[in-house]
Order: structure tokens, then C-alpha cells, then sequence
């Protein structure tokens, strides 16, 4: 039985999720709405906001150690975005402390994976209904 610490975060939907847990056991999840993207504007990942994102759910996780931060990102962007998100996140991160507010907490992420993410469902069902 794996014990290798994962959290992972999905941008590919109309919701962000970062789920994270020991091996094949899950141990808890949070959500967000995604932002809407302005036409022209940067993508969410290349944000101040998604970085805050990405420190929060490691904050929240708890883990001072994280074997694998998995990034699903849609597959239209995944290729042009994860050496930079890689390099960004592999690494120790300062992050607040979620138990002990007077303390900061130092998370190492070992492994970076920027995933493709296949089209949501309903975006999905509406291409195949207008063909």
C-alpha cells in the first residue's frame, strides 16, 4: 500500500477542486468557484490569486511533507504552462499554520505533475449535440 502524500488541484471545471490524501485514501477536499477569465486577460494559473490559491490548499492539507502536487489543467494549456508551474511549485513553500495561527508551517513538495484535463462533461455533450 502506497503512502505517498498527494495533493491535487483541478482548474478544468466550472469549479476549482484541490483534493488531497495518503495513498489510495482520500482524507478531504475543497472547492471554489472559478473565476471567470476576461477575454485577453492571463490565464488563472499565471495569477497572484491562483498562487494564493495553490498555498492555501497546501495550508490547509497539512502535510509538511508532499510527495506529489498534481495540476489539472485543461489540455488546451497544460503543455504551455508546466515547466513554469513545475519549477514554481517543487520546492518548500511558507504557508500558514491552519492548527496554530501564531505559527507558519513549511510544506516541501517533491514532485510536481501538470496534468491535461479532458473538456467538463456538459461542455463535452453540447459539442457532440451541434454535431
Amino acid at each position: 500500500m502506497s503512502r505517498e502524500v498527494v495533493v491535487a488541484i483541478d482548474f478544468g471545471g466550472e469549479y476549482i477542486t484541490a483534493k488531497w490524501g495518503i495513498g489510495s485514501q482520500p482524507c478531504a477536499e475543497l472547492c471554489w468557484d472559478a473565476p471567470v477569465r476576461e477575454p485577453g486577460g492571463p490565464a488563472f494559473w499565471e495569477t497572484d490569486d491562483c498562487h494564493a490559491l495553490i498555498l492555501e490548499a497546501l495550508a490547509v492539507a497539512h502535510f509538511p511533507n508532499v510527495d506529489r502536487l498534481v495540476l489539472a489543467l485543461p489540455a488546451s494549456e497544460a503543455d504551455a504552462y508546466r515547466s513554469g508551474l513545475e519549477q514554481t511549485y517543487t520546492g518548500i513553500h511558507d504557508v500558514r499554520n491552519t492548527e496554530c495561527r501564531s505559527q507558519r508551517l513549511a510544506v516541501q513538495v517533491r514532485r510536481v505533475a501538470v496534468v491535461s484535463q479532458p473538456p467538463a462533461p456538459h461542455a463535452a455533450a453540447r459539442q457532440s449535440d451541434a454535431s
